[in-house]
C-alpha cells in the first residue's frame, strides 16, 4: 500500500508487504428432478409395477457429478395401499406392489445428494 504523502523528510509512503489467505469453501448445489407424471393408477392384485416417474435427475452442478442422489418417498394422505412404502431408484423408476389393498394415496418426492447436511434437499413434489 502507497501513500501520496511522498517519502520526503524521512517519510515512509509505503507500508510492511503482509500476506493474507483467502479460503473458498464449496456450496453443495441442491439436486433437482422433473416428475413425468402427477398421478399413477393401477388394479387391485396387479402384479408389482414399475413406473418411470422422475427425469432430467442432476446432482447440480458439474463439481458435484460424483454425488448420489437418493429418493425419499412418504405418504402424506389417503389410504393405506402397499404392504410396503413405495421406492423410486435412482435412474427415476417409481416401484410399489398394491396386492390387496385399494383406494387413493397423496404422496412427496424428495431427492436428497450425498453432498452434505446444507441444500442437499430438492423441492418436495406431491403425487
Amino acid at each position: 500500500l502507497q501513500d501520496s504523502g511522498g517519502a520526503a523528510g524521512g517519510g515512509i509512503d509505503r507500508s510492511d508487504v503482509m500476506t493474507y489467505a483467502i479460503e473458498v469453501t464449496p456450496v453443495n448445489n441442491p439436486p433437482s428432478f422433473k416428475m413425468l407424471l402427477n398421478s399413477v393408477a393401477v388394479k387391485q392384485y396387479s402384479v408389482p409395477e414399475s413406473i418411470k416417474l422422475a427425469s432430467d435427475i442432476s446432482t447440480g452442478p458439474l463439481n458435484e457429478a460424483a454425488q448420489s442422489i437418493t429418493f425419499l418417498v412418504q405418504q402424506v394422505s389417503g389410504t393405506k395401499i402397499s404392504d410396503s412404502q413405495p421406492l423410486i431408484s435412482k435412474d427415476g423408476m417409481l416401484s410399489f406392489n398394491v396386492t390387496h389393498f385399494f383406494g387413493a394415496a397423496v404422496f412427496t418426492v424428495v431427492a436428497v445428494d450425498s453432498g452434505g447436511n446444507v441444500d442437499n434437499s430438492s423441492q418436495a413434489v406431491t403425487f
